[in-house]
């Protein structure tokens, strides 16, 4: 079972160089707050769970997390110059990180990013946990997003939001084990039972991958040997992605949302390992690892006892259980 999950590295013009030099307190909230409206609205697109919002499953398929990213780094040379940071800010923000988000975003919340002192449009304090009490640059931006949001898809994303991520989420693996068995208890199934032995095993083989630092290929499966595990044989689930250490609650989504998005592509049994493995009925242990690289790529593996995707189309009748409507 393999998951190809290639990370998305963006091109861009000129290469600016981090510097460690901190901005005025006030620029550095206002890109922080910024950064973090921005998250937000791409976690809950790519992220949805099938009790968030079940009529409108994988209409979102975008790779916007690595926005914020790219543009902390052509920002890193402006971080000691205000007026600088105050000018290109928006650009770098338009031209990288909006591109990775629905039209309906950058449409109506660019004007905030071309003007950082352009007024909020509501108060989004509440839901981003924003306790700075005057205005700040690009507070408008941030505010107009999480609006955005809410139009969109009313108020369960914004309960999502508070829930998940502003005012405090769930451990890593928590998160995923739930979106999991969420999945899981749509095909009729029991959910899975975290281990810590296989946590343990997935993670030494999520170090693994990191310490070589490579795109995934079907070569970045363990060998049958290193998942053997308490008499027979553990399946496995790779997904890679471009989140950085403290983001491993939004790989833990994206990789779950990945793997059983799959399920789009069912029976065809070359293309659904990953979905067929989580909903795997006789699955009943499970364990993850997250680790990232120095090159900047994170590796997302799960584990699962007994194996699934055992060979024989009895065995896929009676392990993939049809979708309850």
């Amino acid at each position: 079972m393999k998951h190809i999950g290639k990370v998305a590295y963006l091109a861009v013009s000129a290469i600016l160089f981090f510097t460690e030099a901190a901005p005025d307190s006030d620029i550095q909230h206002g890109m922080d707050m910024s950064f973090l409206a921005y998250d937000l609205v791409c976690w809950y697109l790519s992220a949805k769970q099938l009790y968030f919002d079940k009529s409108a499953r994988w209409d979102y398929d975008g790779n916007c997390g690595i926005g914020p990213q790219n543009v902390k780094g052509n920002l890193g040379q402006f971080n000691d110059d205000r007026e600088m940071l105050l000018k290109y800010f928006g650009q770098i923000t338009k031209s990288i990180a909006m591109n990775w988000l629905p039209h309906e975003y950058g449409d109506v919340c660019n004007a905030y990013l071309e003007d950082p002192k352009k007024a909020a449009p509501s108060d989004e304090s509440d839901v981003l946990n924003d306790n700075e009490t005057g205005d700040y640059p690009w507070k408008g931006f941030s505010y107009c997003m999480i609006q955005q949001l809410r139009n969109m898809f009313g108020e369960k994303a914004i309960q999502a939001v508070n829930d998940e991520k502003t005012h405090g989420h769930k451990d890593w693996r928590q998160t995923i084990l739930d979106q999991d068995n969420a999945y899981r208890a749509h095909h009729g199934t029991e959910p899975f039972k975290m281990d810590s032995e296989l946590n343990a095993a997935a993670q030494k083989w999520a170090d693994h991958l990191a310490s070589k630092c490579k795109e995934l290929t079907q070569d970045s499966h363990s060998s049958s040997e290193i998942r053997h595990f308490r008499g027979s044989g553990s399946g496995e689930n790779l997904n890679g992605g471009s989140e950085g250490a403290d983001q491993a609650a939004l790989a833990a989504y994206r990789a779950s949302n990945a793997w059983y998005k799959e399920v789009d592509n069912y029976p065809d049994k070359g293309t659904v390992g990953h979905f067929t493995q989580t909903v795997w009925r006789s699955s009943t242990n499970v364990g993850y690892g997250f680790a990232v690289g120095d090159c900047g790529n994170a590796y997302f593996v799960g584990r699962y006892f007994p194996q699934g995707n055992v060979q024989g189309e009895d065995e896929y009748k009676k392990n993939v259980l049809p979708a309850i409507s």
